[in-house]
C-alpha cells in the first residue's frame, strides 16, 4: 500500500510533507486491519483514494469483527488513532452497518470546504469477478495514474515470492510497456490485478478496446485513444518483455493477462 501511495503522490505532485503524512497515516490504519480485523486470519482490506486538487479523501475498510476492537485498549491500536487524527485535516472511525471498520481521512491541499463529506460507500467500485483471485486489485482512473502505481506494486508483490534483483529490474521496463499500451488502449479507466507465487508475477488488466492485432478482428473502436498501428505497435513491445502475454473477453471489454518469470532465478538454476 505504501508503494501504491508513492504512486499515487507522484502522479498528483503531493509536496513531501503531505506524501508524509497521508503514507504514516494510511500505514497506521492498514496495519490496524492486518493486526486486529480478522484476529489472525486473512480478510480483504480495501483503500480508496480520491484527490480533487484541494483535498485528498482516503477510505481504509476491512470486514472484520468492527468497531469494538478500537476501543479494546489495545496499545498500539490507540496509538495509531490518535496519530491518524494528528496528521489529518479530518478523521472519522466508523462501523458500517454491513460490518467491519472504516477509516476516513482528509487531507486538505488548499481552502477545501470542510463541511463536503467524505466519500461513501456507493463510490466504492466493484472488483470485477474476472479479477476474484489476485492478491491486489487497483482501480484507475485516470488510465495514466497506471505509470505511476504498476510498476511500484508489482516490485512489492514480486518481493514477496523471493524475486531476485534481476527479475525485479525487469519490472520496470514492463511498467512502461503496459503503461505505454494502456493509455491508448483502455477504456476510460483501467482495472488491474496481480498476483505472486514462487519467482512468479502475473497481471491482469482491462477493460481494453477491440486490439485489432491479430488477422480477423475488428479494428480498434473510437474509443480508442490511439491510431490502430501504434497500439498494435505498443501491443508488440508488450509481448517482447514478457513471458506469456494472452487476451480474452469479459462482459466489460477485453481483460490483457501476463505472466513474468524471474529472469535471475532462472539463470541461476
Amino acid at each position: 500500500m505504501r508503494a501504491a501511495l508513492s504512486g499515487v503522490a507522484e502522479a498528483a505532485g503531493f509536496d513531501e510533507e503531505l506524501a508524509t503524512d497521508v503514507k504514516t497515516a494510511v500505514s497506521e490504519a492498514c496495519n490496524n486491519v492486518v493486526i486486529h480485523a480478522y484476529e489472525g486470519q486473512a480478510g480483504p482490506m480495501r483503500v480508496l483514494v480520491s484527490n480533487s486538487g484541494d483535498r485528498v479523501d482516503i477510505v481504509v475498510r476491512d470486514s472484520g469483527t468492527g468497531i469494538r476492537r478500537l476501543s479494546s485498549g489495545a496499545d498500539h491500536m490507540g496509538l495509531g488513532l490518535a496519530l491518524i487524527s494528528a496528521l489529518a485535516d479530518q478523521a472519522e472511525f466508523n462501523s458500517p452497518s454491513d460490518g467491519g471498520t472504516e477509516v476516513r481521512m482528509r487531507f486538505r491541499r488548499g481552502q477545501a470546504d470542510p463541511d463536503v463529506s467524505l466519500p461513501g460507500n456507493e463510490e466504492w467500485p466493484d472488483r470485477p469477478s474476472t479479477l476474484v483471485d489476485e492478491d491486489v486489485v487497483m482501480w484507475c482512473e485516470p488510465v495514466p495514474l497506471v505509470r505511476h502505481l504498476i510498476g511500484r506494486v508489482a516490485r512489492a508483490t514480486a518481493a514477496s515470492s523471493h524475486f531476485t534483483m534481476t527479475g525485479a529490474s525487469d519490472l520496470y521496463a514492463i511498467n512502461d510497456a503496459v503503461a505505454g499500451f494502456a493509455e491508448l488502449a483502455a477504456d476510460g479507466h483501467l482495472v488491474v490485478g496481480i498476483s505472486s507465487s514462487s519467482h512468479r508475477l502475473t497481471l491482469d488488466a482491462g477493460p481494453l478496446v477491440e486490439l485489432g492485432a491479430d488477422e480477423g478482428e475488428e479494428e480498434p473502436s473510437a474509443r480508442a485513444q490511439g491510431d490502430p498501428s501504434e497500439i498494435r505497435s505498443r501491443r508488440a513491445a508488450l509481448a517482447e518483455l514478457v513471458d506469456e502475454l494472452s487476451f480474452e473477453n469479459s462482459d466489460a471489454g477485453k481483460l490483457v493477462h501476463l505472466t513474468v518469470l524471474d529472469r535471475g532465478h532462472n539463470a541461476e538454476g
